[in-house]
């Protein structure tokens, strides 16, 4: 794949490359080889970086990088490097679509899940993760609907905190050429069809979506901008915080998605990533909170009273 030379700006980019699924758009590269790249505005000014060739070809990611302690899947570390740029750390972490999710709630997990979802729960495509990750950034129902917009938001004790979430940035998803058999992927057509017909009645309603598929028989990789810090749990085994401020502090990242309308059925410490301060090793500390970010997307899910929203939203007649 070539370059594109001048480099222009993601929406001075030729119309025939860009394409737009479930509301996040795209710069859409094919490969000679059949393989397929698309990437994010957050990935734009990355893009010689996230080249199938400097991270997937020959196993890159696992060779010259290393698989991530604690991640559930195919996660990956990797160091990218190139002559004209500085390095930058990716991570690969291989979709689980159409797999069965083997879920088990956290014992530190606060609240309760509805059982539906619990029982309706299902690995998101990777068009569907960068989709409601990127809402959940801007600050999904509370930046959605409130009224008028507003750069914070009083929680239940009186604080004022971002609307924004801090999480780790989606740049890419790379389908390669190859098939394989459906065993080998451990998924089944029955898993598959809910994302398969999600996307295709989103092409109905969106004719730039027409370039964008999902293939049931392919692997798709999604890269993500590397979080430097390290994860709660591994902060409370270290002696950084005790159980008790880890499990307060699971009860707050849950309160904190679900203000915003989402929820992670696995929400666990593994994923809130912390940062400790270069000079004294003390974590990051904001408006006299811990500064966290999130790390795991592929079972994020919008809450059912975000849904309501969503849909009382769409019937509304248009304002004249």
């Amino acid at each position: 794949m070539d370059l594109p030379m001048p480099r222009l700006a993601f929406d001075q980019m030729p119309p025939a490359l860009k394409v737009r699924v479930f509301d996040v758009d795209y710069i859409r590269f094919r490969e000679p080889d059949g393989g397929l790249l698309y990437v994010t505005r957050y990935g734009w000014p990355l893009l010689e970086h996230l080249l199938p060739r400097i991270w997937y070809r020959q196993e890159a990611f696992a060779t010259l990088g290393h698989k991530l302690p604690g991640g559930t899947g195919s996660v990956y570390y990797i160091r990218t490097e190139t002559p004209m740029s500085r390095p930058v750390d990716l991570v690969v972490k291989f979709s689980r679509v159409a797999q069965e999710v083997p879920l088990m709630i956290e014992a530190t997990f606060p609240g309760e899940i509805p059982a539906q979802a619990a029982e309706n729960a299902r690995f998101n495509s990777p068009f569907e993760e960068f989709c409601l990750l990127m809402d959940l950034r801007r600050g999904g129902m509370l930046a959605r609907f409130s009224s008028p917009p507003d750069e914070t938001h009083d929680d239940r004790l009186g604080l004022r905190r971002p609307i924004q979430m801090r999480t780790k940035r989606p740049l890419a998803i790379y389908c390669p050429p190859n098939e394989y058999p459906l065993w080998r992927l451990g998924r089944s057509e029955a898993r598959f069809i809910p994302h398969a017909s999600l996307l295709d009645e989103y092409k109905r309603h969106d004719p730039r979506a027409v370039k964008a598929d999902l293939d049931i028989h392919r692997d798709y990789v999604t890269l993500f901008a590397f979080v430097q810090g390290l994860d709660a749990e591994t902060v409370c085994r270290q002696g950084g915080m005790t159980d008790l401020e880890l499990t307060l502090l699971t009860r707050r990242v849950t309160d904190e998605l679900a203000v915003r309308g989402y929820r992670v059925l696995d929400n666990k410490p593994r994923h809130f990533i912390l940062r400790p301060r270069r000079r004294d090793g003390q974590l990051l500390v904001r408006r006299g909170r811990l500064v966290y970010a999130l790390v795991d997307f592929e079972l994020l899910q919008r809450t059912e009273p975000y849904l309501d929203r969503i849909e009382h939203s769409a019937r509304r007649p248009a304002a004249t």
